[in-house]
C-alpha cells in the first residue's frame, strides 16, 4: 500500500495533467473558431473599401464624353457613360444635379469650329453646369487581346469647375488614365449581334461605375457581374 504523502502527490499530479489537457483543448476549440469566424467577419464588416481619389465640390455637373476616334461602336453608349457617371454622382450626394451628356454634345457639335475645340470649360458654361468632367475614349474592346473574352475599355478624365475656372484633377495639365478590364463572359455571347450588344453595354456601364469610382468611398467588387451568362470560376 502507498502512504497517504505518495497518494495525495500523485492526486495532485493527475490534477495537473487534468487541467493541462483541458487548457489545451481550450486553446485548440478557440484557434477553431477562430477558423470559423474570420470568414465570417468578412460578411459582418462587408467588402474592403477604397477612398475617394479626388475631392470635387457640389453642384450642377454635366460629363462629356469625347471619341473622335470612334472607339465606343454606338453613340447611344456614350451617353449611357457620360449619363451615368452623373447619376451615380448624385445618388452618392457628390452632385447636386446634372446636365445629360447628349445636351452636351448637341451644343459642341452646334458649335465647334473646323480645326478648334470647344474648352470643357466652354461646354460647362454654356449648358449651365457648375462642374464639368471630360472623358476622352481611347479604348472600347469586345476582348482585350482579341482571344481572351475579357471585354476592356480606357479612357482619360478631367474636371474643370466652371464657376472658379480652375482644374480639380488632375493635378496638372494632363488627364486622369482609368482602364477597366471586366471579368470573363461566356464565349457563345460572341456569336451573335445580340450577345454583342450586350457585353459592349456591359463594359459601358461598367466603364462608367470605375470613373465614378474617382470620387466617393466604394467596396472593392469586381466589375461586370451584370453580363448574363458570366463565366464563373
Amino acid at each position: 500500500m502507498h502512504s497517504p504523502q505518495t497518494t495525495a502527490a500523485r492526486l495532485v499530479a493527475l490534477a495537473a495533467a487534468l487541467a493541462a489537457a483541458l487548457a489545451a483543448g481550450v486553446t485548440g476549440a478557440l484557434l477553431t473558431s477562430c477558423n470559423i469566424l474570420g470568414p465570417g467577419m468578412y460578411f459582418l464588416q462587408g467588402p474592403p473599401k477604397a477612398d475617394a481619389r479626388y475631392v470635387i465640390p457640389p453642384g450642377k455637373i454635366v460629363v462629356l464624353v469625347d471619341d473622335q476616334d470612334s472607339r465606343v461602336s454606338r453613340v447611344a453608349l456614350r451617353t449611357m457613360i457620360g449619363d451615368l457617371i452623373a447619376e451615380t454622382l448624385i445618388q452618392e450626394g457628390v452632385a447636386t444635379g446634372a446636365i445629360s451628356t447628349k445636351d452636351a454634345v448637341a451644343w459642341v457639335r452646334k458649335h465647334d469650329l473646323p480645326g478648334s475645340q470647344a474648352s470643357l470649360e466652354e461646354v460647362g458654361k454654356a449648358v449651365g453646369a457648375d462642374i464639368v468632367i471630360g472623358v476622352r475614349m481611347l479604348e472600347f474592346r469586345q476582348s482585350a487581346d482579341g482571344v481572351q473574352p475579357k471585354p476592356l475599355a480606357m479612357a482619360e478624365v478631367r474636371g474643370i469647375d466652371v464657376r472658379t475656372k480652375q482644374v480639380l484633377f488632375p493635378v496638372g495639365a494632363g488627364w486622369e488614365p482609368v482602364e477597366t478590364t471586366m471579368k470573363e463572359v461566356q464565349p457563345d455571347l460572341y456569336r451573335t449581334s445580340i450577345g454583342r450588344r450586350e457585353i459592349e453595354d456591359s463594359l459601358a456601364k461598367a466603364t462608367a461605375q470605375k470613373i465614378a469610382w474617382l470620387f466617393y468611398e466604394h467596396d472593392l467588387v469586381p466589375l461586370g457581374e451584370g453580363v448574363r451568362g458570366q463565366a464563373r470560376r
